[in-house]
């Protein structure tokens, strides 16, 4: 598995339609469904995504799923690049996560119902950034 792998993997779903708790790739996503996707491999059987709701503050579950894979948590103000998973504020008490790719991010998008690329926002702050470090 590499960063570029992850993109790829993340750019296959665009236009997967969007589903709360979508875990089919091509079929429904969601957010964490979408970030389990591009992982492939390494997070089927490492990942075990705890229950969550669209609302309120997950970062602890969040940091302890990714504290079982071979991400390093970057420090602010260092530069993304393709393959980085994301943790952004998409509104209050809203946590999202995206695949950083083709200098832009891919997620599963609630409001338009699919997974889309979306050039970088500075509206939604950034509150984790992780880079995969295997091989």
């Amino acid at each position: 598995m590499t960063a570029d792998l992850i993109a790829f993997r993340a750019n296959a779903q665009l236009n997967t339609p969007f589903r709360f708790r979508g875990r089919t790739p091509g079929v429904a996503l969601d957010c964490v469904g979408l970030v389990l996707t591009a992982l492939g491999p390494i997070a089927e059987t490492t990942v075990d995504c705890p229950s969550y709701s669209l609302r309120g503050d997950f970062r602890s579950v969040i940091l302890s799923c990714f504290g079982k894979l071979p991400f390093l948590l970057l420090h602010e103000g260092e530069t993304g690049c393709d393959g980085d998973i994301i943790l952004a504020a998409a509104g209050p008490s809203q946590l999202h996560l995206m695949v950083a790719a083709n200098s832009g991010w891919v997620h599963a998008h609630a409001g338009l119902g699919r997974v889309v690329f979306t050039p970088i926002w500075p509206g939604w702050p950034i509150i984790h950034r992780w880079r995969f470090i295997g091989d």
